[in-house]
């Protein structure tokens, strides 16, 4: 990876300012009742593996208990990979755990128009466009990405050298085990809870 992608071009100052933005406004802005009836999806640029190009993060939580998923992919962001995402990683996940998926909130981006738009339409999503300068309204995953960055590329990116998207990919699902079902959570949905409690637990 290159230092300015990883380090200094993870996440820009205007973007540090969304976050602390969508932490402070989210519980205002999001209700749901239980899993699937609000998932937010979001990219997120992580760097430039040498051999292997650019390297994007989608990532979907759930608005109501916070489970977080996520899948790493190279070269330019596009609709067909968010399609992907939602396809082989998304509705599979909430399919195991016995869940419904009502609705999807994205971004006005192109990656979510087009195929992504076809894939929700499929198995009848409902694609939720969120406002253009308004954060705080697709503020979980922005707050899932952010954790992410934190908790883990930021250290593993110190210590060791990836040549490989499924090293990256490996360490990514590591971290989103210990994220869902042994992270405790506070705030007022979780109170100390796992996102794993309040969404079951699907086969890996």
């Amino acid at each position: 990876m290159e230092a300015q992608g990883l380090l200094g071009g993870f996440l820009t100052e205007r973007k540090r300012k969304e976050l602390r933005l969508a932490r402070s406004l989210e519980e205002r802005h999001i209700e749901a009742t239980r899993p699937g009836e609000v998932i937010q999806i979001d990219t997120f640029y992580i760097g430039k593996l040498k051999g292997v190009g650019k390297v994007w993060q989608y990532a979907a939580c759930d608005a109501y208990g916070s489970y977080g998923l996520a899948r790493l992919t190279s070269g330019e962001v596009n609709a067909a990979d968010a399609a992907a995402f939602l396809r082989e990683v998304v509705v599979p996940a909430y399919k195991r755990a016995g869940h419904v998926i009502r609705r999807v909130t994205v971004d006005g981006r192109s990656e979510f128009k087009g195929l992504f738009r076809l894939a929700c339409e499929e198995p009848g999503i409902e694609r939720y466009r969120v406002g253009p300068h308004r954060p705080w309204t697709n503020g979980f995953v922005e707050r899932l990405q952010g954790t992410i960055l934190t908790e883990l590329w930021r250290p593993a990116l110190t210590r060791t050298y990836f040549v490989r998207l499924e090293d990256m990919q490996y360490a990514l699902d590591a971290y989103l085990r210990y994220y869902n079902h042994d992270r405790p959570h506070q705030g007022y949905r979780l109170h100390g809870r796992t996102p794993a409690e309040l969404f079951g637990s699907p086969a890996s």
